[in-house]
């Protein structure tokens, strides 16, 4: 989780855009109150807040006229003023702290507080339940629920009954939208 804030530090006065590690409860204390959009928000994608925090320093540039810079850092709780940085620098961090982030094994987004598992001797854990029941599908079902859901569809599928094969035609089974032209086809 990361947290945006505008800062005025203390006790230089500088004005810093600072992307923390953490919630708001880990920000620094002397953060202004919300003016831009994106500030004291949270993110589960560090590159995100990164950028999110140079369009705000970009923006508080020019309704000022004044020198402000961004900062990132983890303050562990504390007050602890992160210095100013550049663009590229911040960039870098944030791609760095991307690539340590524990992510789903199913979609592989950043893992958010909830965690969810298949089951009990694989030792997985997903981010959500949608996740989680992918293992137990076959691949090709898999890949097709992935595009289903990175296409931008929406996040719960909209289901569809389809009738077992007419040796059965009392019983239905719930299939998402998107595989009926592939099951019928």
């Amino acid at each position: 989780m990361y947290t945006v804030t505008r800062q005025r530090q203390f006790p230089d006065g500088n004005q810093v855009v600072e992307v923390s590690t953490g919630t708001r409860d880990y920000c620094n204390p002397d953060a202004l109150c919300e003016k831009y959009n994106g500030e004291m928000e949270e993110f589960f994608d560090p590159r995100k807040a990164v950028e999110i925090a140079i369009t705000i320093v970009r923006a508080w540039r020019r309704a000022s006229g004044q020198k402000v810079s961004i900062g990132f850092g983890n303050t562990h709780g504390d007050t602890m003023p992160f210095a100013a940085s550049t663009f590229k620098n911040a960039r870098a961090w944030a791609k760095a702290e991307w690539n340590e982030l524990e992510k789903c094994p199913g979609c592989s987004n950043p893992m958010g507080k909830e965690k969810w598992h298949a089951n009990d001797w694989d030792g997985l854990n997903y981010c959500s339940e949608r996740c989680a029941t992918c293992p137990a599908l076959p691949e090709t079902m898999r890949d097709r629920i992935h595009l289903f859901y990175s296409s931008g569809v929406g996040c719960a599928p909209r289901i569809k009954f389809l009738p077992f094969p007419r040796s059965r035609p009392h019983r239905w089974v719930p299939f998402p939208e998107c595989f009926q032209s592939a099951r019928q086809g």
